[in-house]
């Protein structure tokens, strides 16, 4: 089941739920497959290196920053929080320029490479710090 609304708003029906990426559905003990969309909607440059800075993800790992600098490094780094620093299994993505996800997938894996060489379970932790910051101040600015 998915809409638009929050994944509290959803009934309980099904396998899977597809709801906007908000702080609840990161808070969420929903048993079924999570799906989430919105990632890049509202999205602050300035608010998600705040994020990442407060969670203490750019200060684990310093080379981050250079990600920072362009439209799909940020991108990148946002996406690579989401996924890997949360339960939800696919993140919907709408765009209308088959350039630019291709410019944000390419950023993605070496920022993945970059993480997955510091991993621990504090930076799993940082990034789902990182990601419900970004959610939860992206939404409460609406």
């Amino acid at each position: 089941m998915g809409t638009g609304a929050a994944i509290e708003t959803l009934p309980n029906f099904g396998d899977v739920a597809q709801a906007a990426l908000t702080a609840s559905l990161l808070r969420a003990e929903d048993s079924r497959a999570l799906i989430a969309h919105g990632l890049f909607r509202g999205f602050s440059a300035q608010n998600f290196e705040r994020c990442a800075t407060d969670s203490g993800l750019l200060g684990r790992i310093p080379s981050l920053r250079a990600h920072l600098k362009n439209e799909a490094g940020l991108s990148a780094l946002l996406l690579n929080c989401a996924v890997l620093g949360t339960r939800v299994e696919r993140i919907l993505w709408s765009t209308s320029s088959v350039e630019r996800l291709r410019r944000v997938l390419a950023a993605a894996e070496a920022v993945h490479d970059e993480m997955r060489a510091a991993w621990s379970v504090e930076l799993e932790a940082m990034l789902a710090d990182t990601i419900q910051r970004y959610a939860y101040g992206v939404h409460a600015a609406r």
